[in-house]
């Protein structure tokens, strides 16, 4: 039996895109690299195969901020690169919220 694939801790501040695909997560950066989209390999989803959570960095590689229009452009674009890359069935942005104490 396998031991549990644990969350990926997401910072409130930083861009993160969720990736389906086919490809390994460093074909997927190799791809996004060449289309000059910087990322880092944050972990899976859960144990789905094939569901990636990628952290985009600006050419400094420096996490992208959500909170600047400069970081918004940086994540649309990123997001617009990879959907046309081969392999890649979805790319699109997450949204990371505070859970709620009940």
């Amino acid at each position: 039996m396998s031991a549990p694939v644990k969350p990926v801790k997401l910072e409130q501040d930083s861009s993160y895109i969720h990736i389906s695909s086919s490809q390994t997560p460093q074909a997927i950066q190799q791809q996004a690299a060449a289309q000059n989209v910087h990322l880092e390999h944050k972990g899976p989803i859960g144990e789905l195969e094939g569901e990636h959570i990628f952290e985009i960095l600006d050419t400094r590689r420096r996490a992208v901020s959500r909170d600047t229009e400069e970081g918004k452009t940086a994540v649309d674009s990123a997001v617009d690169a990879l959907k046309g890359e081969e392999g890649v069935k979805d790319a699109k942005v997450m949204e990371t919220r505070q859970r709620t104490k009940r």
